[in-house]
């Protein structure tokens, strides 16, 4: 509860809301808020779940890791997707290892060059990897890529707030 209408704008503006508190109930946009400047890091990270997705991911389950969703490449190894003219432009092809680094970490992954996939973002398949997880070391599959960071009206997690480059 705001004694104010003054101390809920203030309240916003900290939390990177644009809009006047009497306009949040009518449709707007909001500018989004990543974690890294686009020049640092050109891709938008797109993480998912793809429809192997199951009970937090694949890693434990041999015969969802075994469904080969993508032709010529090891369904459960996690992966990248670039669609082909960023490929193109940073000298990269399909089912290369690369670097992927974020402002929360970087991690080795294998490169799939998908049209499927918008230019200017990297897709990023969540729930992937080796099982179990291994004590005292990083998250697996993707997840130690992703930035922790909330949407600034609804507090939620903000999935995809968080921008890549790829070496």
């Amino acid at each position: 509860v705001f004694p104010s209408p003054e101390a809920l704008a203030e309240a916003l503006g900290a939390r990177g809301v644009a809009c006047k508190p009497e306009e949040l109930c009518l449709p707007h946009w909001e500018p989004p808020a990543f974690v890294g400047t686009a020049v640092d890091y050109p891709l938008v990270l797109m993480p998912y779940r793809a429809m192997n997705y199951a009970e937090g991911g694949v890693r434990h389950q041999k015969r969802l890791r075994q469904m080969p969703l993508v032709p010529g490449m090891n369904p459960g190894a996690p992966r990248i997707e670039l669609n082909p003219v960023d490929a193109k432009a940073l000298g990269l092809h399909n089912g290369q290892w690369v670097r992927v680094e974020t402002g929360a970490g970087s991690q080795v992954l294998t490169l799939r060059v998908h049209r499927g996939t918008r230019p200017g973002t990297a897709s990023l398949p969540l729930g992937l990897g080796h099982w179990p997880p291994v004590p005292d070391e990083p998250p697996q599959g993707g997840y130690a890529l992703l930035a922790l960071t909330s949407d600034p009206l609804a507090g939620i997690f903000a999935a995809q707030g968080t921008r890549a480059r790829i070496v």
